[in-house]
């Protein structure tokens, strides 16, 4: 459920092309590069946007939440280093894409998703397309599953204030964790730990934006609201994105082209994606037959300075 900062190749021609340009770049064993090839994630995207599947781009899920830059799902479960014999918790089930790439490396993946609808989403996908070793389960993902015992690594697709107390407690000796963490929306890092003698010992890997991890408990956002004052906070220095915003909006109105229809492109923006931002851009613009000049003007306009990619 990532809104990293790096999109990029936009237009991949195939799987092939795909593992070797986004995902290998991304891991450090052929054991990850393998259990991500062995998964379709366009199995996982919805009907809309499976022509983005192969592309190291985010695929915005309903209510806010997405199906993250494989590059980046790479990455996280690489630092897990699996072997195949670990029980693994998720915090974040979304699609259910990520608990299909960790089924191929561990031997039981728990996956907790707060939205319902979601979770019941993934269950079915992930039980027609037979994972047998993944069970979704509803819940406060900064509770984890307390009573189901030790996890040998938990990874969280979602942005927490603080490693959750509660999940670190989860953790058998020796385990790993990985989650964005960051009480500064504008600083929130990827942060690897590692429990020895009890305490987990962290690492900060490098900037993501994610959206929260919503609980009331330790680690957590506890509304909605409270990450949304946050993170217009952290969009007040960036003058750029309420820009294009802004424009956006008069686009939706001058032009008649319904606001629903160019939502995710204002999403994309906000999370500073900008190649995807575009890209929706262009497709409702097409869509409606709107001529590309006024969507140039309507780029230029909003001072969102991102060139148009090569090859598009």
């Amino acid at each position: 459920m990532s809104e990293a900062e790096q999109p990029g190749q936009r237009v991949c021609q195939g799987p092939e092309e795909y593992q070797d340009l986004v995902i290998w770049p991304s891991v450090r064993t052929r054991k990850t590069l393998e259990a991500v090839a062995k998964v379709n994630r366009a199995d996982f995207a919805p009907d809309d946007q499976k022509d983005l599947a192969y592309c190291d781009l985010i695929i915005p899920l309903a209510d806010g939440s997405s199906l993250s830059q494989p590059s980046l799902v790479a990455e996280m479960i690489d630092h897990l280093d699996l072997n195949g014999r670990q029980r693994v918790l998720e915090i974040g089930t979304g699609s259910g894409y990520n608990a299909a790439i960790l089924s191929h490396l561990a031997s039981w993946v728990d996956t907790v998703e707060y939205n319902e609808q979601l979770a019941q989403n993934a269950a079915e996908r992930l039980n027609k397309l037979g994972y047998s070793n993944v069970n979704v389960h509803v819940g406060d993902g900064a509770v984890g599953l307390p009573g189901h015992g030790f996890y040998d690594a938990i990874i969280v697709t979602a942005g927490c204030r603080e490693m959750p107390f509660l999940l670190e407690k989860q953790l058998a000796e020796g385990g790993r964790f990985i989650a964005p963490v960051g009480h500064d929306l504008n600083d929130m890092q990827l942060t690897v730990g590692f429990k020895r003698d009890g305490k987990l010992i962290t690492k900060r890997i490098h900037d993501v934006v994610f959206h929260p991890l919503v609980s009331k408990y330790h680690g957590g956002w506890e509304s909605q609201e409270q990450f949304d004052e946050a993170l217009r906070a952290a969009y007040a220095n960036n003058a750029n994105i309420f820009s294009f915003e802004r424009v956006l909006d008069g686009v939706s109105e001058s032009l008649g082209i319904p606001r629903v229809e160019i939502y995710r492109a204002a999403n994309d923006a906000s999370t500073h994606n900008a190649l995807l931002a575009k890209y929706r851009v262009e497709q409702a613009f097409a869509k409606y037959q709107m001529p590309l000049d006024v969507l140039d003007q309507t780029w230029a306009d909003s001072d969102f300075s991102v060139k148009k990619p090569s090859g598009d």
